[in-house]
């Protein structure tokens, strides 16, 4: 099976596919950096009461995760239960 990357276009190594990959090694280990990063980012802000968590967007429950549409932003989330976000 022969996939390309979705970031870098480059082809991934057969033995590294699956049916749910979609980076290569590069890519995934970048974009997983800066998920890290961008969380350590919440957790500080939500520490220091920078922002605080609402209910969920979607359905109004209380147990919420963070759920960010661009990285690039890192305090600009949308707040979701676990189901809603699993979706996304």
């Amino acid at each position: 099976m022969k996939r390309t990357c979705k970031d870098c276009g480059n082809t991934i190594p057969p033995d590294r596919v699956s049916p749910t990959t979609r980076f290569c090694e590069y890519c995934k280990d970048v974009q997983e950096r800066v998920q890290r990063i961008v969380h350590n980012i919440t957790v500080t802000a939500l520490n220091n009461k920078t922002i605080k968590k609402q209910p969920c967007a979607i359905c109004g429950k209380d147990k919420v995760e963070a759920h960010h549409e661009n990285y690039g932003h890192p305090l600009k989330i949308t707040w979701l239960c676990v189901l809603h976000h699993r979706r996304r």
